[in-house]
């Protein structure tokens, strides 16, 4: 039997930069920062500004391809 033989790709993974933070989030925080960015009364660019803040830094493209369950959180 070769090294490579049994070579085979993983099951594809799909990032969401959202999903990515809030898997170190606790779960509190994790809930909020999903609350959110789901939250029209929030603006794209308001939501992205005080997240930054806190220190987490994500663009608005980001949030808004999550907020129109665009990104692969809602194919899960």
């Amino acid at each position: 039997m070769g090294l490579l033989d049994d070579l085979t790709p993983g099951p594809r993974t799909y990032p969401c930069k959202i999903r990515t933070i809030c898997e170190t989030l606790d779960v509190d925080d994790a809930i909020i920062l999903n609350a959110a960015a789901m939250n029209p009364e929030w603006s794209i660019l308001g939501l992205t500004t005080a997240l930054g803040k806190k220190g987490i830094l994500i663009a608005p493209s980001v949030v808004k391809k999550h907020r129109e369950k665009a990104c692969s959180c809602w194919k899960i």
